[in-house]
């Protein structure tokens, strides 16, 4: 398990807490310009052993990686439980791939409508209210929130 994790200005080989390669942030930051960088950013964004800050603004750059590996991560992410990570996994997945995947989008935010977080399901319902007045109405309907109905129309 020896390998490199490289940013732009320095690289990093030691390790770090856990046996985990340690993670040294340039002045620049990462790269974004290689190959292998989707994988390294699905990487920071999947470590609990990170601070959360890292992790979201990980996931917020996966939306300029339109992979199916970035993808099905996104998606895995705005599935999860913790909804932080879940409402910044969702807003990059519709960032990345919306306009090529609109349905894919969509179909996440639908399951998101029924998350047991308020803050996901109101992001959820704000994209709907812009692709599917219908599903949007039935979302105001079923919701017992108030303030989440109002959250959702603003």
């Amino acid at each position: 398990h020896n390998r490199n994790l490289s940013c732009r200005t320095r690289k990093s080989s030691g390790y770090g807490t856990a046996g985990r390669p340690a993670l040294e942030f340039g002045r620049r930051g990462i790269s974004y310009s290689g190959r292998r960088n989707d994988r390294l950013l699905i990487e920071i964004s999947a470590d609990k052993s990170l601070i959360n800050y890292l992790r979201f603004r990980a996931l917020e750059a996966l939306s300029l990686f339109p992979s199916e590996n970035t993808a099905v991560f996104l998606e895995s992410a705005a599935d999860n439980s913790f909804a932080p990570l879940a409402r910044r996994g969702f807003e990059a997945l519709r960032r990345g791939f919306f306009k090529t995947q609109p349905k894919r989008v969509k179909n996440v935010a639908a399951r998101l409508l029924k998350h047991r977080n308020a803050q996901v399901r109101i992001s959820a319902a704000r994209f709907m209210r812009s692709v599917d007045a219908p599903r949007f109405k039935n979302f105001l309907k079923s919701e017992k929130n108030s303030w989440v109905r109002k959250a959702a129309q603003e």
